[in-house]
């Protein structure tokens, strides 16, 4: 009996739909292009509209949850809820190329940053904040 060594039905499934491009989806009435500020747990999130610079909780729709992973500083499109203007729906997540072809088409303004909500580590070992205690050596 021949063995698999190249991996089994996922594996090869994922190796031939790996070509295949996404359609570019754009933002309809009552939808907005968003940037994830933080995420708050339990499939919400803080998003900040790039329209108007307004934040606003949003929530993971369901076919987006354990499929599409959102991080801190991805774009996505929201659908703004008729009945609390306060509150989104996150419809759909871009990929970075997809955030640049719609900069160049104009639906996202130019002057967008999108490296500037990234989390910087400091390497330094130099701390300024007082937690209020001294560590002493012995």
């Amino acid at each position: 009996m021949v063995k698999n060594i190249l991996g089994g039905k996922k594996y090869k499934k994922n190796k031939k739909e790996s070509y295949l491009k996404r359609e570019l989806i754009f933002k309809e009435d009552g939808q907005n292009y968003a940037r994830v500020i933080s995420l708050l747990g339990d499939s919400r999130v803080k998003c900040q509209s790039l329209e108007n610079n307004r934040e606003i909780f949003g929530h993971i729709r369901g076919t987006l949850k354990k499929r599409v992973w959102i991080n801190i500083g991805d774009i996505v499109l929201i659908s703004i809820r008729n009945f609390d203007n306060n509150k989104c729906d996150i419809i759909h997540k871009y990929t970075f190329e997809e955030v640049n072809i719609l900069k160049n088409m104009g639906q996202i303004s130019p002057n967008i940053n999108l490296q500037s909500s990234s989390i910087e580590i400091s390497n330094s070992t130099d701390c300024d904040i007082d937690y209020g205690f001294d560590f002493i050596n012995a």
